[in-house]
């Protein structure tokens, strides 16, 4: 490699470094504004208290609206307060898969390994957990709060 491809290099690392420190600019403003925001599930539903409460999960979006894929979440009508369906989705792959639906579009799916429990958790004792969009657009594309109410019972060993 010569000097100028040594430098062409050193250039384009120093661009990419730019976009990147944009971009994590930009996603720490979108989790400050929606933790900062109003809560968007209630405190307390069907005589259970809220327990346990996220407001800045990100799930992964994978998703064909209307047969067109690439469309993403705030061209499609996601609006902030939207509620949004957890839907337990075994693969082989994932056996502990939980999907998210929006108006019975699938659109994505929970990252998180331990919330994807915790919702199996409450849900298998009959407890509710609420989960409404907080956020649509921008870097992080999704978020949504998740709500848990209730305490369930500890899994016997």
């Amino acid at each position: 490699m010569g000097i100028f491809d040594a430098l062409r290099e050193k250039q384009h690392d120093k661009k990419v470094a730019k976009v990147i420190s944009r971009q994590i600019k930009q996603l720490d403003k979108e989790t400050d504004k929606v933790l900062a925001s109003a809560d968007r599930t209630p405190e307390e539903i069907n005589g259970h208290e809220r327990k346990y409460h996220y407001k800045d999960v990100t799930p992964w979006i994978v998703w064909q609206y209307g047969g067109r894929y690439g469309k993403d979440c705030k061209s499609a009508g996601i609006k902030k307060g939207d509620m949004l369906d957890l839907i337990e989705e075994p693969t082989p792959e994932e056996p502990d898969n939980i999907s998210v639906y929006w108006k019975n579009n699938h659109i994505g799916y929970m990252k998180s390994n331990r919330l994807r429990n915790m919702i199996k958790q409450w849900r298998n004792n009959g407890l509710p957990v609420i989960a409404r969009v907080s956020h649509v657009g921008g870097e992080h594309k999704l978020m949504f709060e998740l709500s848990f109410y209730g305490s369930p019972s500890k899994p016997k060993k």
